[in-house]
């Protein structure tokens, strides 16, 4: 059985996408604002955008936040600090100031795993644990690439996967993680769109406010 690879073309369309939100009861409100988001940045690197939006479901819990990520974390993937620590410790993760930049920094780091063109980038905190653990990190190299806002933009984690099966154990230590990634994938694709217009006006307006809300505006 051939495995699903991570750099590749979209395969289900955005509509497909949101339409499997609908269809899912217990997704919260906040992904009608937030997943067309992933769908877009991730197809700008090459990505399959149903695949990172499937981690990120995983990731949030269909964004209802109900693990050690807050939603006023912004942090759509799981990211930690560059200096890590334990999965249940909140402090151990990354917060970032609007969902804009957890977005972009959860597909920049699932670029660098799996090598995309025009990474690693530069990361100001990857920069600082670099520098404080002795080891050289080549500024002018990597800013030639653009800037990211992942703090873990290790440059040995570069074309270190290349499917969803290999998640498990690289971005997850869990064995299931990449097949529980999959398992959504594949409900993506299998979705019929009922209607054109299924980003209906009030869950849009409402999932706008609540993003606003945590953003603290």
């Amino acid at each position: 059985m051939n495995k699903m690879l991570i750099l590749s073309k979209p395969t289900a369309t955005k509509e497909q996408v949101m339409q499997f939100i609908e269809n899912t009861k217990t997704a919260h409100p906040l992904c009608y604002a937030i997943v067309p988001m992933i769908y877009d940045e991730a197809i700008k690197v090459g990505i399959n955008p149903v695949v990172a939006v499937a981690q990120s479901l995983k990731e949030t819990g269909y964004f209802n936040y109900k693990g050690v990520l807050r939603p006023n974390f912004c942090n759509i993937g799981g990211l930690k600090g560059a200096y890590g620590g334990g999965d249940y410790d909140p402090n151990a993760h990354k917060r970032f100031e609007y969902w804009e930049d957890g977005v972009q920094a959860f597909i920049d780091h699932l670029a660098l795993y799996v090598g995309a063109k025009g990474y690693p980038k530069y990361s100001a905190e990857t920069e600082m644990y670099y520098k404080g653990k002795g080891i050289f990190y080549d500024v002018n190299k990597y800013k030639n690439n653009g800037v990211t806002l992942d703090p873990r933009h290790f440059t040995y984690l570069f074309n270190s996967i290349k499917t969803v099966e290999e998640l498990s154990g690289k971005w997850c230590p869990a064995k299931d993680y990449g097949a529980e990634v999959l398992k959504i994938v594949k409900k993506i694709e299998n979705t019929k769109v009922k209607s054109n217009n299924i980003n209906n006006d009030k869950a849009i307006n409402l999932a706008k406010q609540l993003l606003n809300e945590l953003e603290g505006k």
